[in-house]
């Protein structure tokens, strides 16, 4: 299971990971050189959004690995005719 992590350890090489402020969960978000931390608003679908001023995410935690894909169906067994 994943740890929330202090956001001085957070990559900023454009990785997404789960953000937080301590009091509110972002989502998925990642940081921009030209914008600093941002994430796309689970209010306003599409829509991206970030922090202001001194406020900021305090927290992160990567994200999961994917689930695996299922395994294909085994063939039926050949019956006798």
């Amino acid at each position: 299971m994943n740890e929330w992590r202090d956001i001085s350890t957070a990559p900023k090489d454009g990785t997404v990971v789960f953000l937080t402020d301590g009091e509110w969960l972002a989502g998925t978000g990642w940081f921009q050189e030209d914008s600093g931390w941002v994430f796309l608003d689970p209010a306003v679908t599409g829509f991206l959004n970030g922090w202001s001023g001194e406020n900021g995410p305090t927290d992160w935690m990567p994200l999961p690995n994917p689930p695996k894909p299922p395994k294909p169906p085994k063939p039926p067994k050949d019956v006798g005719t």
